[in-house]
């Protein structure tokens, strides 16, 4: 059966519709068409800090060298590290620095305690007028929360010792302590060598 130019161009316009209609309806679907093609995983890294603790002598001598008591001048002599040194300290060394204690940790101590292992009368060897003493201060600022013994005060023999500073810092500039001694005796001590220990505790 023959058919129409008019039928033909009416079958031609449906078809191009229909495709358009078909293109489109493809079109929208891919731009909602979500195409993953990556995947993920967790890694981990991790450390434990440690707490370490150490307390020393950074400082650990005071050495006043050999001297004597000059009775022309003075019937006594008193020496401490802040360069003290009266008449009657004949050839005795000048020294001008004190131990020093330093938090080596890297935590706080709660407390610091320092004993000496002699009394005045036990390290000078004189009974009456023999004098030890030491005086505590911050070697560097911040050091320390609450400090004792701030002026000059008879040393401790008794066990763990005067607690000297409450809240010992360990950061790198706030972390030393300054203990200076002090000692004062007559023309009547006895002649030798002199030595006594101190000893430093730091509780957590």
């Amino acid at each position: 059966m023959d058919i129409s130019n008019r039928t033909l161009m009416w079958l031609l316009i449906l078809a191009i519709a229909i495709s358009l209609w078909g293109t489109m309806t493809s079109l929208s679907k891919l731009q909602r068409l979500s195409i993953t093609g990556a995947v993920s995983a967790n890694g981990t890294a991790q450390l434990y800090i440690n707490t370490s603790l150490g307390i020393i002598f950074a400082v650990d001598t005071v050495d006043w060298g050999s001297g004597y008591v000059n009775q022309s001048a003075a019937d006594w002599c008193l020496l401490n590290t802040t360069g003290g040194k009266t008449s009657g300290c004949a050839e005795f060394n000048t020294v001008t620095q004190g131990l020093v204690i330093e938090n080596t940790g890297n935590a706080v101590f709660s407390s610091v305690q320092l004993k000496s292992e002699k009394n005045a009368t036990e390290f000078l060897g004189e009974d009456c007028s023999a004098v030890f003493q030491w005086k505590i201060s911050e070697n560097e600022t911040g050091s320390c929360g609450t400090l004792h013994d701030t002026s000059w005060t008879d040393v401790n023999t008794s066990d763990p010792g005067t607690t000297i500073c409450e809240n010992f810092q360990f950061a790198n500039d706030q972390d030393s302590l300054l203990v200076d001694l002090q000692i004062n005796f007559t023309y009547q001590i006895p002649t030798g060598s002199k030595t006594t220990q101190l000893v430093v505790t730091g509780t957590q």
